[in-house]
């Protein structure tokens, strides 16, 4: 795993201490998480899997299109009528955010951006990276 894929507050697994971490630092010299005090070279992290158990804990639902496809429905309660569909294609390797913006042109038009990453994976830091792209702040639960 490369630093360069990593952003601060991302989900790793510390394979020199076998769990989870945060990463809180990002050097020239490698990566920080936040259960030890070592800077440590990027091969000490690997990519945690998305896996449908991380998703269901997390909102995410099985959409009916695919074993492996589920999909998270915003509530409305991230801004006045701003809605959020994200899809994880877990057997395509994929990671789609929808989002709608309310614009006030006229009744009931809707702008819709999408923002679409396809993964190798795809992993839970990836998805984090998604999220945050498009504004979502949302905890991510292992």
């Amino acid at each position: 795993m490369e630093a360069k894929d990593l952003m601060i507050d991302d989900w790793v697994y510390d394979t020199i201490l076998q769990g989870y971490t945060r990463v809180k630092v990002l050097t020239a010299r490698g990566v920080k998480g936040d259960i030890h005090d070592n800077i440590w070279d990027e091969d000490t992290f690997a990519p945690i899997p998305l896996t449908p158990e991380i998703l269901e804990k997390n909102g995410f639902k099985f959409d009916g299109s695919g074993q492996c496809s589920m999909m998270f429905l915003s509530e409305p309660h991230f801004s006045e009528g701003q809605r959020f569909n994200i899809y994880v294609g877990l057997k395509h390797k994929t990671i789609e955010v929808f989002v709608a913006h309310p614009i006030e042109k006229s009744p009931n038009w809707r702008k819709t951006n999408k923002a679409y990453l396809e993964v190798c994976g795809p992993y839970v830091h990836e998805l984090q990276h998604c999220l945050k792209l498009v504004g979502i702040d949302k905890e991510i639960e292992l």
